[in-house]
């Protein structure tokens, strides 16, 4: 799934409630894109389940936008898993 195909699921607007703007960035909304992150979560960090698109302002004023808490994020990861080796 590529950037434009996250943009186009929102109609390339933010996703986050109540703004009207056009997005223009990818925001990793579950769990941030860091080292600890991708090496706990390796398949869930950049899939589209953690993508959301934003629009400039929510990026900086809202950086905890869509958090998920720890035991989410492992269902999706195990989940991805599972796909991955076809269970």
């Amino acid at each position: 799934m590529t950037r434009e195909d996250i943009f186009a699921m929102f109609g390339w607007r933010c996703a986050f409630d109540g703004c009207a703007e056009m997005a223009t960035e990818i925001h990793h909304a579950g769990k941030h894109n860091t080292n600890a992150n991708r090496k706990r979560w390796p398949l869930f960090v950049d899939s589209p389940f953690n993508k959301k698109p934003v629009c400039k302002t929510t990026h900086t004023l809202h950086p905890n936008f869509g958090a998920i808490s720890d035991m989410q994020a492992d269902i999706f990861e195990k989940y991805l898993r599972e796909l991955k080796e076809g269970k």
